[in-house]
């Protein structure tokens, strides 16, 4: 059984076939293009794990930050996300 619900999409659920699926073609889990979304976020390093919240997008490429945040410049990974406009419908 999938720990996924519809509105979360997560990369690292063990039990999701979708995910698994995804993974052994290669592609990444990710959302439509420049859209924003709300995204847990997780970095290893020497000081131990850290995670944390944000909102970023995808450029079809590789996930980017917002100006002036410099996630995603030392190895951070998106664990999960859900899109802005799921989370806010009414703005």
């Amino acid at each position: 059984m999938c720990i996924c619900t519809p509105s979360i999409r997560t990369m690292i659920c063990p039990k999701c076939p979708s995910v698994m699926a995804e993974r052994l073609k290669g592609k990444q889990n990710v959302p439509r293009e420049a859209e924003p979304v709300l995204a847990q976020i997780s970095q290893i390093n020497s000081l131990g794990k850290s995670s944390w919240h944000e909102v970023v997008y995808h450029d079809g490429q590789n996930w980017k930050s917002y100006e002036a945040s410099k996630t995603f410049n030392d190895g951070e990974i998106v664990m999960q996300w859900r899109y802005v406009n799921e989370l806010m419908p009414n703005i």
